[in-house]
């Protein structure tokens, strides 16, 4: 940074403010660069304003004090803090996602499973309505051959009645021509 061959006010050396300076730039980089929740913009614009407050304290006093340190460090503790409950809400709303993929290919296949379902039924209703016709059919047919029969039996009962009186009158004509 810019604090080469400045001494510090409280004792601490200058490779020691170098250290913190870098620690600190590197930090608020890292925080900035994996930050993922909706107050991103407004902590990465808070980091760029505290590494502008660094590098500018640094260029105008070319030296960083002890408070500014431990301003910097309550900063970082509180981007850390922050950076972790984005993470945190990124994984709760990841497994969320993922409970409500999981419950929504359950819902398809159940639907899927209920189209198979209602095609089948729709088959077989169908399948039933041929065959309550074709029964229906063979009901009339058998109706109309039971009719036949019965037509057949009154005609046969007649022919033989005819035929045992036919019968009859020639016996008793054989007997009277006798």
């Amino acid at each position: 940074m810019h604090l080469q061959g400045i001494p510090s006010s409280n004792g601490v050396g200058l490779q020691h403010h170098q250290q913190q300076q870098q620690l600190a730039a590197g930090l608020l980089s890292r925080a900035s660069s994996s930050a993922s929740s909706p107050s991103h913009h407004s902590t990465r614009a808070r980091q760029q304003q505290q590494q502008q407050w660094v590098h500018g304290n640094s260029n105008t006093s070319s030296k960083l004090s002890g408070e500014a340190v431990l301003q910097l460090q309550r900063s970082l503790q509180q981007l850390q803090q922050e950076l972790a409950a984005a993470v945190q809400e990124r994984d709760a709303a990841q497994e969320q996602l993922y409970q409500a993929v999981r419950r929504a290919d359950a819902a398809a296949a159940t639907l899927q499973d209920a189209e198979r379902w209602k095609q089948g039924q729709l088959e077989l209703e169908r399948k039933l309505e041929v065959a309550l016709e074709i029964i229906g059919e063979r009901s009339i047919r058998i109706e109309e051959l039971e009719a036949d029969i019965a037509d057949m039996k009154s005609i046969f009962h007649d022919q033989l009645e005819e035929a045992v009186g036919q019968v009859q009158a020639m016996k008793q004509q054989l007997a009277a021509g006798s």
